[in-house]
């Protein structure tokens, strides 16, 4: 079945109230992962892609990543290109700002 996009975006208020949620209840966990342009260009120039989906996983080192794969018009993966090579935070969060909270 077709996927219908739609309006993703959210205010900064309410990222920082989910961010915080998160990087409270879930200490020690990632609270980022970190793409670069030229990654999700890649993945949306895939032929068909019409979006990108993320996939929690965990590696042989039992540490958490984040897998980024291209989707079809249906929301269907497209499994010939895939991304996970991210920057994780910490440690590489930027400067502190509203999301990320630098939360011991």
């Amino acid at each position: 079945m077709p996927i219908v996009p739609f309006n993703q975006e959210i205010s900064l208020t309410t990222a920082s109230a989910f961010t915080g949620n998160y990087q409270t209840n879930q200490p020690g966990s990632p609270k980022a992962f970190m793409f670069f342009k030229k990654s999700m260009n890649d993945l949306l120039s895939v032929s068909g892609a019409q979006g990108i989906r993320f996939y929690n996983g965990q590696n042989s080192a039992g540490v958490l990543c984040l897998i980024a794969v291209a989707i079809d018009s249906n929301g269907n993966d497209i499994t010939t290109k895939l991304m996970d090579k991210t920057v994780i935070c910490p440690p590489d969060c930027g400067n502190a700002n509203t999301l990320n909270h630098l939360l011991p």
